[in-house]
């Protein structure tokens, strides 16, 4: 930030601080426990600190005194710097992260910090009063690290034109007394939820990025326990973590972090998931109303946000209703109904993402908007699936009617898996990669891109829509020798999942509305 022996220069007073009281009073009221920012290195040769809005002059952002040299040793291309920043009133340890130790400080006048953890790095920098409008206080401790580059675009999802979304997952959970008799199943559900949410990561690295946040709220102890963290990041909560006790302000908690979040989502390409799980009503808010929460729903329903309500020993669907939620679902406060209400939520959550990453695979002009929209509408919770319509995991018979379908590769060669099988058992020809032969269909999934399996889908969906005297049972297609997974492939065949005689494998079902 500016240099203090040009400090005149800034034209940076009291007064400049006065004025922007606004904006140190959201940083110091909203601190958080870790930040992301951005350095760029301009035109004039100078790095500046990124600071959408800025009410003052683009100078004063400004990184010298030995922070823009900072800047320069964590860039890797030397245009862009990105760090991750923990401010700490004491000594902490955290892995991997470079210490700034704070040596002197005032208001007008920044502050000093040694370095400690960067190879090569012996200066000590000079952060300048800007630091008051990002962290809301002069840190005792500040400790960073370079943040990762987004991964970039697969071939498909450049084809596309579509860029990365940042996905921020939000689960607002109710720790009140009430919650003690199903604590175990809590922590553990959380916990399978937050690998679901690395699956998605990992499944999707090119078109989505995953940020998590858990808010535990409670009468006496409301807090964060993650927030907004790489999902890669994450850890698993545990019994130190969640310990339920007293009353239930569930305006107060839903209130204070979706305010948090829409400062997330001021990123261009955003989409937020916000989970709200209670086992009882509101009694013990006192900073916001129900009005006031369900407009901040409202607002962010049209930023992006996919919202969902979670109850039990209430009437949840009232409930949701009220604060103007569609999607709800009811649970059973045992173990068991835990259990099952969280495995719910995830293949909900999972089935709603693969059909996102499919979309932005396949659509040129994918409208994010669009889909959050229908993501609110109410069935996001919609029922699993009817038994009768998954295939067999291994097919070894036909009945008269029943017709075998595979993945084949682009010349027909069908010596693995179920491709072999097809030609051994059911007639599958050698050298014919697609449509009917024999009691089987082929379906190439193996040296094609995404954008062409996904048309030869489209083609045997048509094909079995106009023979509705056979019945077609799909096998895991493309998830074999084509090194596809079912997240990829499965959203593909909702259209055929509206067709009464086409019967999916189990694995498509978690990512497709039956």
């Amino acid at each position: 930030m500016s240099n203090q022996n040009n400090f005149k220069t800034m034209d940076y007073s009291m007064k400049d601080l006065m004025n922007g009281a606004s904006i140190i009073q959201k940083s110091v009221f909203g601190k958080k426990s870790e930040y992301e920012l951005k350095f760029n290195h301009e035109a004039d040769g100078c790095w500046y600190v990124d600071f959408p809005g800025w009410p003052f002059d683009h100078h004063n952002l400004m990184m010298v005194a030995g922070a823009d040299d900072l800047c320069a040793v964590l860039s890797d291309d030397g245009v862009v710097t990105c760090v991750k920043v923990i401010p700490a009133s004491k000594q902490e340890s955290h892995e991997g992260y470079a210490e700034l130790r704070r040596l002197d400080h005032s208001l007008t006048g920044g502050a000093h910090y040694e370095v400690r953890g960067i190879e090569g790095f012996t200066k000590t920098i000079w952060l300048c009063p800007v630091t008051l409008f990002v962290l809301g206080q002069y840190p005792a401790y500040i400790y960073l690290k370079k943040n990762a580059p987004k991964k970039a675009l697969t071939e498909d999802a450049a084809a596309a034109g579509n860029d990365v979304v940042d996905v921020y997952h939000l689960i607002v959970l109710d720790e009140s007394g009430s919650m003690s008799c199903v604590t175990h199943q809590t922590i553990t559900g959380c916990n399978e939820t937050l690998q679901s949410i690395r699956s998605m990561q990992a499944a999707n690295p090119d078109t989505q990025a995953h940020y998590v946040s858990v808010y535990l709220f409670d009468s006496g102890h409301s807090r964060y326990i993650i927030q907004n963290r790489p999902v890669e990041e994450v850890r698993e909560i545990t019994a130190d973590d969640y310990r339920p006790n007293a009353c239930t302000p569930l305006f107060d908690a839903v209130g204070l972090t979706l305010t948090d979040l829409q400062t997330s989502l001021e990123k261009r390409n955003s989409l937020g998931y916000v989970t709200i799980i209670t086992d009882g009503l509101e009694n013990a808010s006192r900073r916001f109303s129900l009005q006031r929460v369900r407009a901040l729903i409202s607002q962010l329903k049209e930023r992006n946000v996919v919202f969902t309500f979670i109850g039990a020993n209430i009437d949840a669907e009232g409930y949701a209703a009220d604060l103007g939620i569609r999607n709800s679902m009811q649970f059973t406060q045992d173990d068991a109904g835990m259990k099952e209400m969280w495995a719910r939520d995830r293949r909900s959550k999972m089935r709603s993402m693969a059909k996102m990453s499919y979309m932005m695979k396949t659509e040129e002009d994918f409208d994010l908007a669009g889909y959050a929209e229908c993501a609110n509408v109410g069935n996001y919770y919609a029922q699993g699936v009817d038994k009768s319509r998954i295939a067999d995991d291994k097919i070894i018979e036909l009945l008269d009617n029943e017709i075998f379908v595979f993945g084949s590769n682009v010349e027909g060669r069908h010596n693995g898996g179920a491709a072999a099988q097809a030609a051994a058992r059911f007639g599958a020809v050698m050298g014919q990669a697609e449509g009917l032969q024999g009691r089987s269909y082929a379906i190439p999934t193996d040296g094609v891109t995404l954008e062409q399996f996904d048309a030869a889908v489209e083609r045997f969906c048509i094909f079995a829509a106009e023979h509705p005297e056979l019945t077609f049972l799909v096998t895991a297609v493309g998830c074999g020798a084509a090194k596809w997974s079912a997240y990829d492939v499965a959203p593909m065949f909702q259209k055929a999942a509206a067709l009464k005689n086409v019967k999916l494998p189990r694995s498509f079902c978690d990512f497709i509305d039956f």
